[in-house]
């Protein structure tokens, strides 16, 4: 076993990417209609966990022995459940997307 335990992890670690490199790669990439329909989608389920969050309120406080609720407030755990939802299913679709560009790019490299 080496005696400088932090001299073996300097030599075989690796910097972290620089965010110009991240962006110019995801600018490569090149997304087909259900990705685009999932980023689009997941922007749709952003705003409408607002909205839904505003028009169903949650009750702050109520009345003893009532069910009149005398404050209302933002319904979070509605957004948060909108969110999450959106979230699952636009993963969902953008990797049914990315499987069908796999599969789009195995036809082409058959056919040559």
């Amino acid at each position: 076993m080496k005696d400088n335990l932090f001299e073996e992890i300097d030599k075989y670690k690796e910097e972290l990417p620089k965010i110009d490199k991240t962006i110019n790669d995801v600018k490569k990439y090149k997304f087909n209609f259900y990705q685009k329909f999932a980023i689009f989608f997941e922007i749709i389920c952003l705003f409408g966990g607002i909205i839904l969050g505003n028009i169903f309120p949650s009750c702050g406080s109520s009345k003893m022995y009532s069910t009149y609720c005398t404050v209302t407030e933002y319904n979070i755990s509605l957004t948060i459940i909108t969110w999450f939802l959106g979230f699952i299913i636009t993963i969902s679709i953008f990797g049914m997307g990315h499987i069908v560009q796999i599969l789009n790019e195995i036809n082409k490299k058959m056919k040559k």
